[in-house]
């Protein structure tokens, strides 16, 4: 019998063998890396601050606690 495509994952439909295919090596010590991870840590926090104010923000506004 047949799964609904609809209830599968979605990563079940892609071929994962060809998107990522081993190790990657960065170089630390190259600046364009440097300024890539640190914009990357950077957003990471903003979105978790983003996240963080969103929980805040429902709670305070959550009138159906008791």
């Amino acid at each position: 019998m047949s799964v609904s495509p609809l209830l599968m994952p979605a990563n079940d439909r892609f071929e994962t063998a060809g998107m990522f295919a081993g190790n990657v090596a960065l170089a630390l010590d190259d600046a364009d890396t440097e300024a890539a991870l640190n914009g990357f840590i950077i957003a990471l926090a903003r979105n978790q601050a983003r996240i963080d104010h969103l929980e805040a923000m429902g709670a305070a506004n959550d009138n159906t606690r008791h």
